[in-house]
């Protein structure tokens, strides 16, 4: 990868843990090291009981793949040996939104219900997964 790619890369995971301080002003949130990568998410947040069990990959492209992305969350979830649940959070360049894809069961409000479709990727804003959050 090379260096204006990273920069860009810590350049979201910056503005995306902005988002969520700004949102849960008492949560620490931060991003892991290169040395973390494989055992801590992108970003990742302490203080908080469901976003500290979040496993978020972020990607900000001008073609974001979020299927992709979460397979390579579930596969960094498994070499970390922690029980997290994966959420993709990305970005297309040059448009507004940001958005977080999950698996429908791992929805908030579902995962108490058995999931018809328990591999289905749903994909909303970010603001509005924060907000179930």
């Amino acid at each position: 990868m090379g260096l204006m790619q990273r920069n860009k890369g810590k350049a979201f995971e910056r503005k995306v843990a902005s988002i969520i301080r700004a949102k849960f002003p008492g949560v620490t949130v931060r991003r892991s090291s290169q040395a973390e990568r494989a055992y801590q998410s992108d970003v990742f947040c302490v203080g908080h009981p469901v976003l500290e069990r979040l496993w978020m990959e972020l990607c900000d492209a001008h073609k974001p793949n979020p299927s992709k992305k979460m397979k390579q969350a579930v596969r960094d979830i498994d070499v970390s040996s922690l029980e997290r649940t994966p959420v993709v959070v990305w970005h297309r360049i040059h448009e507004r939104e940001v958005w977080a894809t999950l698996k429908l069961s791992d929805l908030p409000p579902m995962q108490q219900s058995d999931a018809v479709w328990p591999e289905t990727l749903v994909t909303m804003r970010l603001a509005d997964f924060l907000d179930l959050v």
